[in-house]
């Protein structure tokens, strides 16, 4: 009579297992995660992007400039995540001047108490906050902006970022002859290294216009990179001067000359055809005389 089969092996015998009921492997796998804790990383909020900006770049002395900070913030999952006591400090430099906002000021969600930001689970917010400031200062100048504050994770977060000013200062232009006389309504035209056009004006009854330019820094580069030297035109009829690659201080005065520019030699339309058809024609006419004088 043959036995029925059970399931960890033959009847009454200790031999190995053949196969394992789910429950059992299900006992396993537990016993291995009690053994061998797995922990996953809690979503958090971070601080990934700090843009500061400033609208104009380029302003004459105690005239206002917005500076704008954009945070960037995100780390949620799929819930909303919280950060606290986060803020917004501006550091000014050189003889500036806040002329609106506080120089610290809460980075807030909507609904939220003053420094409290909430993530979207969608991904990437951004909150903006406003400074408008002045400068008596020429030349260019740095704006600093330095965001803080604490996660639920405890972590301290610290990000700074930073744009640049320039506060343009009072230039003369004077336009004249060669006797020295200023030369009035004399066009000038001022272009700065990339060729732009930063300033168009008129020489007034003395030959003289005041434009705003950037001065040149001690060192020929501005702290942004820019080389702030100009090209300087001034026309008056068939008159004109230039003088390029003219570096500037506040309150200097440039003299310009215009010399009358003498015009290009211009061809007139089929005389140099014309001149050489005549001599074509003319050495035949030479060429016919010589044969007949042989015949």
């Amino acid at each position: 009579m043959t036995g029925r089969k059970h399931l960890f092996g033959a009847k009454g015998k200790g031999h190995g297992i053949g196969l394992v009921s789910p429950l059992g492997t299900l006992v396993i796998v537990l016993m291995i995660v009690s053994f061998f804790p797995f922990s996953a990383a809690e979503p958090k909020l971070t601080v990934y992007d700090v843009q500061v900006s400033a609208n104009p770049t380029i302003q004459r002395p105690g005239l206002p400039i917005d500076i704008m900070a954009s945070v960037g913030f995100g780390g949620g999952c799929c819930y909303p995540i919280e950060a606290h006591d986060m803020k917004a400090e501006i550091f000014l430099s050189g003889n500036m001047t806040l002329l609106n906002g506080e120089k610290v000021q809460y980075l807030t969600s909507k609904g939220q108490a003053a420094g409290t930001l909430v993530t979207e689970p969608t991904g990437l917010s951004w909150i903006y906050v406003q400074w408008t400031i002045s400068s008596q200062t020429y030349g260019t100048q740095g704006v600093s902006v330095q965001v803080t504050g604490t996660n639920e994770e405890g972590d301290n977060l610290n990000v700074t970022a930073s744009a640049n000013i320039a506060i343009a200062a009072p230039i003369t232009i004077l336009v004249r002859d060669g006797e020295g006389t200023g030369i009035a309504g004399a066009a000038v035209t001022i272009m700065n290294h990339t060729n732009a056009i930063v300033f168009t004006g008129t020489t007034d009854e003395n030959g003289a216009v005041s434009p705003y330019l950037v001065p040149t820094p001690t060192m020929g580069t501005g702290s942004d990179g820019l080389d702030y030297a100009y090209t300087i035109t001034a026309t008056k009829g068939k008159s004109a001067a230039t003088l390029r690659a003219v570096t500037v201080t506040a309150g200097q005065s440039i003299q310009l000359v215009p010399k009358e520019t003498l015009p290009e030699p211009t061809s007139v339309p089929g005389f140099e055809a014309t001149f050489v058809l005549a001599g074509t024609a003319m050495a035949m006419l030479i060429g016919m005389a010589a044969r007949r004088k042989r015949d």
